[in-house]
């Protein structure tokens, strides 16, 4: 039973590292067409105009905790901050540029749960371009991140940590 266990853990493994960023059906995409970003949750638009952060933030609202929304366009996002909630899993599969907004992070998760980011590649000068406050079982997985200045992941806990007693 041991052995059993092992294996198909190893197998579950090596199908999470062999997965393409954005493969399968997602619950939720964003894609472009010249200056134009679509959100689309399975054949529903949510989101359809020039703003990239708009786009995003309509897809990853527009689902629900253990659905997935892939990013496949890549564009900018200025000074301005994605959400994630609680159990949803986020794949950055085009390349997000950003910049800094003091004390946030480009793309933040607070006070969540069970959070992914399997995919990201990001790039320009955030002030955090990750950021987790309170949030506990988050799963990171391929993050690149090319940034010219700024922090790249800041986490802390909801609480300042105790001494044990």
């Amino acid at each position: 039973m041991v052995k059993f266990s092992i294996l198909t853990s190893v197998f579950a493994l090596a199908s999470a590292v062999s997965a393409q960023c954005g493969s399968g059906t997602p619950d939720a995409r964003v894609t472009s067409s010249g200056s134009t970003f679509t959100a689309t949750r399975g054949s529903s638009t949510v989101y359809s105009g020039t703003d990239y952060r708009a786009a995003i933030q309509a897809a990853v609202d527009s689902i629900n905790s253990g659905q997935r929304v892939s990013v496949i366009a890549s564009g900018s996002i200025g000074a301005s901050t994605i959400s994630i909630g609680s159990g949803k899993i986020f794949e950055g599969c085009g390349t997000i540029n950003v910049s800094s907004r003091s004390g946030r992070g480009a793309i933040e998760s607070v006070n969540t749960n069970n959070v992914q980011i399997p995919f990201l590649t990001m790039t320009g000068s955030p002030y955090f371009g990750l950021r987790f406050y309170g949030t506990s079982g988050l799963r990171l997985g391929r993050i690149t991140m090319n940034l010219s200045a700024g922090l790249g992941i800041r986490s802390s806990p909801a609480t300042a940590a105790r001494p044990a007693s």
